[in-house]
């Protein structure tokens, strides 16, 4: 979306954040789908998106899946401890925002970050002398 306004974050810890969503939908959707990220402004808030085509997760683990060690249980060989989506919705809270997740309509999960907007400071104004 153009003119996308800055964000104040630590942003290495928003790269992890990315790095981490961006890594779980590669390791859940066919490697022929894409993954897809989607930056928007939503009034107050900037979403940061990561959508995949991957099996989804159920209605009931989708809280679940942000606690500590685990995981969906879509039958996978793919590496992981669990951890990641915890670490994604700390590092969200951590900068004032929420990390949600929800069914895409014709397969596959998008997760959702959403961040507090602030007002940019005022350029310092520069004194005239006569």
């Amino acid at each position: 979306e153009p003119d996308l306004p800055l964000l104040h974050c630590d942003a290495v810890l928003l790269a992890q954040l990315l790095d981490n969503l961006v890594d779980n939908a590669l390791k859940y959707s066919p490697p022929e789908a894409p993954v897809e990220l989607l930056a928007r402004r939503l009034g107050e808030v900037l979403m940061l998106a990561v959508r995949d085509r991957g099996p989804g997760i159920t209605l009931a683990q989708r809280e679940r899946v942000f606690q500590l060690f685990q995981r969906g249980d879509a039958p996978t060989t793919t590496r992981g401890a669990g951890i990641g989506l915890a670490v994604c919705r700390a590092i969200a809270h951590a900068h004032g925002g929420e990390l949600s997740l929800r069914q895409r309509a014709h397969g596959g999960c998008s997760v959702e970050c959403r961040l507090p907007v602030r007002t940019p400071p005022a350029p310092p104004q520069k004194e005239h002398t006569p």
